[in-house]
């Protein structure tokens, strides 16, 4: 059952329908799913440990925050850089 509840989730995290920083309602989600709590909690806190969302205490779920173009393209140069760095040694 969280395998189904992630499968579900997981392609609306990443083509942003649920939009980076908004609140995911378990509660919600057991009404539209049709499942359990518990699958619920499991498959966000696999989501959680690959990053894609943030477990806040007392608040609950919310997406992650995405990289946008300015942060990917630093991150491509400082990889670049390390491996060129690496590349002369």
């Amino acid at each position: 059952m969280a395998d189904e509840v992630y499968n579900y989730l997981y392609p609306q995290l990443m083509s942003l329908s649920i939009p980076p920083r908004s609140r995911i309602f378990i509660d919600n989600l057991v009404k539209e799913i049709g499942v359990s709590h518990t699958p619920i909690r499991e498959a966000l806190s696999r989501l959680e440990a690959q990053g894609l969302v943030v477990k806040t205490h007392l608040v609950g779920y919310s997406a992650a925050r995405q990289l946008d173009l300015s942060q990917v393209e630093k991150l491509f140069d400082m990889n670049t850089r390390r491996e060129t760095s690496t590349m002369k040694r």
